[in-house]
């Protein structure tokens, strides 16, 4: 079973932010990076009010939004764990950036981590050819559904080479965080 305990979301936008918000929820620590450090800002601000009013509605406890607040944090990917487990792409809907991102990450995170991306608009196994043959087994689609704080499902989408028996596992463990 796959235990997903430190997280990267890349792109802070709409689902980006999401996404970060999401899995602070179940606990994970999570860095949210992105390009405009004003980008940053503004969705761990939204994020933290989106928090504060689930408080105000007694959906969330303050000391479970004061933890999740300590779990995320905002950084430049330059600055994040190495050694993450997961590393979400939500970025601009533009292959040859993704690509670009891809091959830069596949070189700096270490050979457990996983990297998926968010989108709904390329098929995987062509992103996944800007990372080394090593890394295919773990380059997974996560296509979340706006919002991702709210909504139930997530796609576990398999490229060519991506490890089935991870699919699996990652099924499951979205599974037992509440997701379809």
């Amino acid at each position: 079973m796959i235990n997903l305990k430190k997280i990267v979301v890349i792109g802070a936008g709409t689902m980006g932010s999401g996404i970060a918000q999401w899995f602070a929820q179940q606990m994970c620590f999570v860095e949210l990076v992105d390009n405009s450090e004003e980008q940053l800002n503004k969705a761990l601000k939204s994020i933290h009010a989106s928090w504060d009013k689930l408080v105000e509605k007694n959906k969330l406890s303050s000391s479970d939004v004061l933890q999740m607040k300590k779990l995320l944090e905002v950084k430049s990917l330059d600055k994040v764990a190495k050694d993450s487990d997961l590393v979400v792409e939500a970025i601009i809907e533009n292959l040859e950036i993704k690509k670009e991102l891809f091959q830069k990450l596949d070189n700096y995170f270490s050979p457990h981590t996983i990297i998926s991306s968010n989108t709904s608009s390329f098929p995987i196994t062509l992103m996944s050819e800007a990372v080394s043959s090593e890394r295919k087994s773990r380059f997974v689609g996560l296509h979340f559904f706006n919002p991702a704080t709210i909504m139930k499902l997530v796609e576990v989408i398999k490229g060519d080479q991506t490890d089935k028996s991870l699919c699996d596992d990652l099924y499951q463990w979205f599974d037992e965080k509440g997701k379809k």
